[in-house]
């Protein structure tokens, strides 16, 4: 299987390069005949599964995904008194199960969240997309496009260091003079605003 694959994948590369189908970065042929010859050298690795039995298997394997809601019914513990009681996966703890409650009125609000807008359709992500690789993958792929990578944010960058370095102007830099910097000494938060209530007069009745 993976001899066949990868004789039947190189044909259509190669016969996609030759007919203009397919544009490389680098599309000069001395590159290209590289290519070919690295990916030929290459031991290629086909991940199969056993195939389904009947029809029926088929569809509801696709039917898991294609219309697939935000929350499935098992997870539903309890409604009851008009609060909904769910199981979830906190990741920030070791993706263990816990259950939420909320009042019903919330979790449908949650649940409205997750109804696309119309035009849109629910796809499975796979390949660079995936969670488990899009991080790295991602990257790789805009590097072997040849985009330039830019750093967006580091942890031991101050946030002025961060902006200075992303838009090349230092956004504390005084908007007078513009030679002497800007620095924050103290900060206090303001004020709150005041309790609400219904009939400002209540409090003193």
């Amino acid at each position: 299987m993976n001899k066949l694959f990868k004789g039947f994948f190189m044909q259509h590369l190669k016969k996609a390069l030759l007919n203009n189908e397919l544009k490389l970065p680098k599309d000069d042929s001395t590159h290209i005949k590289a290519l070919i010859n690295s990916l030929y050298s290459k031991d290629w690795v086909v991940y199969t599964k056993k195939p389904f039995s009947n029809v029926n298997h088929v569809v509801g394997y696709l039917a898991r995904y294609s219309h697939r809601v935000a929350i499935t019914n098992h997870r539903i513990k309890s409604i009851d008194k008009g609060v909904v009681v769910f199981e979830y996966k906190d990741y920030t703890d070791r993706a263990l199960k816990k259950t939420m409650s909320l009042p019903t009125h919330k979790f449908i609000q949650r649940f409205c969240l997750h109804i696309l807008e119309p035009g849109f359709r629910k796809i499975r992500q796979y390949g660079l997309t995936s969670n488990a690789s899009k991080l790295k993958d991602i990257n790789k792929a805009r590097l072997a496009l040849g985009h330039k990578m830019v750093l967006l944010l580091d942890r031991k960058e101050r946030k002025i260091e961060t902006l200075t370095r992303l838009f090349g102007e230092q956004s504390n830099l005084c908007s007078h003079c513009n030679i002497g910097h800007l620095h924050t000494f103290e900060s206090k938060q303001g004020n709150k605003d005041p309790p609400f209530q219904s009939n400002p007069f209540e409090q003193f009745k």
